[in-house]
């Protein structure tokens, strides 16, 4: 037999309890914490912290216990999951945006649905027409798709001006072709993309036929809400590849990704055309009433990260701007003439 390491009998000095002696320094401290923390993070703040810890921590999901030891493949297996269900409490418990978002934090970690539930949703939001946005919306808030949001490219990151991937309008068919005509338009590093969407919201230069000699001209970078995966299948079409870029720093659950386009026709819809817009009969452009709407939108860093409300089909006008508005709220709605349908809740996920 083995004999047993000296280690064996060792055991702690009495007085070396870590424990103890931080109780015993906090004790002695002047500050009171519970009236800190409500200087800090408000009452209303930590009201709702401790309402939805006391539902997710009786979730054996949400355990954090050994999601550091976690592959990388298991632990973007467990972000589905834990999105899924988080979702799923949504509906249960009537959570609103925050109390989502609250549970994410309380987490400590990221779900692949994330770019879901901020960018891609801000995005169709707030660059969609009246008809474009009854239609995905609903599509959205109930999860029937899953979005993420393609800008960033290989070479181009916060440069908007500067993205490669073409947009270019055919008026035979009356489609716009998208086009990575180098490798560093390659769109990358795009939550949400790698393995888990379906759809994305895709910028690519805008090139129309000029009227007088037919050649091509840019209008800079326009958003396109692109279909990248079968929603049954899962399988990209042939003339889009896109996948997940490995393993890196940080993120673990998040499918970060890279794509092109080889020749990718999408319908002319597929322009999100709140702002900007291209006749489907004459190939005439409509320029927005402000460039920097457009523009400004692209390379907006603080967009809100609040997942997206259900909307009735057929909605009150609004009689002015509204906090009941998404879009007004976010200071992008069109004021006394807004027509933006007024939220319910969201649809249950099954």
């Amino acid at each position: 037999m083995k004999p047993q390491d000296f280690t064996t009998a060792l055991r702690p000095h009495p007085d070396a309890d870590g424990a103890i002696i931080l109780q015993r320094e906090r004790q002695q401290s002047p500050v009171n914490a519970e009236r800190l923390s409500k200087h800090l993070f408000g009452s209303q703040y930590l009201q709702r912290q401790q309402r939805i810890l006391d539902i997710v921590g009786h979730e054996k999901i949400f355990s954090k216990a050994t999601q550091a030891n976690l592959s990388r493949p298991d632990r973007y297996k467990l972000g589905l999951a834990r999105g899924k269900r988080m979702r799923q409490l949504m509906d249960e418990h009537r959570w609103d945006d925050d109390d989502l978002l609250m549970a994410e934090y309380l987490m400590d970690d990221v779900q692949p649905y994330h770019l879901h539930l901020s960018l891609f949703t801000s995005a169709v939001r707030e660059q969609s027409d009246d008809e474009q946005y009854r239609y995905w919306m609903p599509k959205i808030a109930a999860w029937e798709i899953i979005g993420a949001y393609a800008q960033t490219e290989l070479g181009h990151g916060s440069n908007v001006r500067g993205i490669e991937l073409t947009a270019t309008w055919d008026k035979s068919t009356k489609c716009f072709v998208l086009h990575s005509p180098t490798l560093t338009a390659s769109k990358w590093w795009n939550g949400t993309l790698g393995r888990t969407a379906t759809h994305a919201v895709v910028v690519a230069q805008l090139l129309l036929p000029d009227g007088s000699n037919g050649k091509l001209t840019s209008h800079g970078p326009h958003p396109f809400i692109v279909q990248v995966r079968d929603e049954k299948t899962h399988v990209p079409p042939e003339s889009i590849v896109v996948g997940d870029i490995g393993p890196k720093y940080g993120y673990a659950p998040m499918d970060n990704a890279y794509m092109l386009f080889d020749q990718h026709r999408v319908p002319h819809k597929a322009l999100l055309c709140k702002y900007a817009s291209v006749d489907p009969e004459t190939g005439a452009y409509t320029k927005p009433k402000n460039p920097s709407s457009v523009y400004g939108s692209l390379t907006r860093v603080g967009v809100p990260e609040s997942t997206v409300l259900n909307f009735k089909p057929e909605a009150d006008v609004l009689k002015g701007p509204s906090d009941d508005c998404n879009a007004c709220a976010a200071g992008v709605g069109s004021g006394s003439d807004c027509r933006r349908p007024l939220p319910v809740h969201p649809a249950p996920v099954p």
